[in-house]
């Protein structure tokens, strides 16, 4: 059974970003893997440890391949990489590069695949890519998974999820497509030994897909531009209770 995991590349809240000509600067010093993405690999890892699932490939859409070393270091087997320098990307172009690319390297596979990525990503807290890639595939998406269990008895997947309800328990059969909550695993750290390996791990590079019809051609960015520092101000106990009180 094959696991194909979404990583994506998002900025780094740690470091500061740069303005030039009113666009972002971005380096590889600037991005890291997303971490939802990574909680996706590491449930793909464990479900591989376990004996659940044969092989684990990771997928990426990105400039740069950083975040998938990462992956790699951390245990998955192999990647395909859509390079998208200088390229505007969307969830459908995205979804259509990964499934065509998904089909030609593993064919029929795709049959009992499961696909596994992160609820949002951190930099715009998107989440369009797990249901446009459900709705293309005609498979369930069960979102914000905590636990994701294989019943070998039953043949099924057991996957609970976080809502404003509680966490409802599904049963799934594969293939179909489930992201990550921070509760479904905490990402290992790479061993030095494994880092090495990763570089020598197969990373099959594709185009871009091309789709009909892409909303994106008609959305574009205005302005990009750093918060007012004005727009938070942190006062004093005695001031806010001197504001609640109405001034007396």
């Amino acid at each position: 059974m094959l696991a194909i995991v979404f990583v994506s590349a998002v900025h780094n809240p740690e470091e500061n970003l740069s303005l030039a000509g009113g666009s972002f600067v971005r380096s590889d010093e600037y991005e890291i893997a997303n971490d939802f993405d990574l909680r996706a690999v590491e449930a793909a890892i464990s479900l591989k440890e376990s004996g659940a699932i044969d092989r684990v490939v990771v997928f990426s859409a990105a400039e740069r391949t950083t975040h998938i070393t990462k992956a790699l270091a951390m245990g998955a087997d192999e990647a395909i990489w859509a390079c998208a320098r200088d390229a505007e990307l969307s969830p459908q172009i995205v979804v259509e590069t990964a499934i065509e690319a998904v089909k030609q390297r593993y064919g029929n596979a795709l049959d009992t695949a499961i696909w596994l990525m992160g609820k949002l990503g951190v930099n715009y807290e998107s989440h369009l890519t797990a249901q446009r890639l459900a709705l293309r595939l005609g498979v369930p998406c069960l979102c914000s998974a905590s636990k994701l269990n294989y019943d070998a008895e039953g043949e099924k997947w057991i996957v609970e999820t976080e809502s404003e309800f509680g966490t409802p328990e599904f049963e799934a059969s594969a293939p179909f497509v489930v992201t990550a909550d921070l509760r479904l695993a905490e990402p290992r750290f790479p061993s030095l030994p494994n880092i090495v390996k990763a570089r020598r791990k197969p990373v099959y590079e594709v185009g871009l897909a091309r789709v009909e019809s892409d909303f994106s051609a008609s959305v574009g960015t205005l302005r990009q531009a750093h918060a007012s520092k004005k727009c938070c101000q942190y006062i004093d106990a005695e001031s806010l209770m001197h504001i609640i009180s109405g001034g007396r």
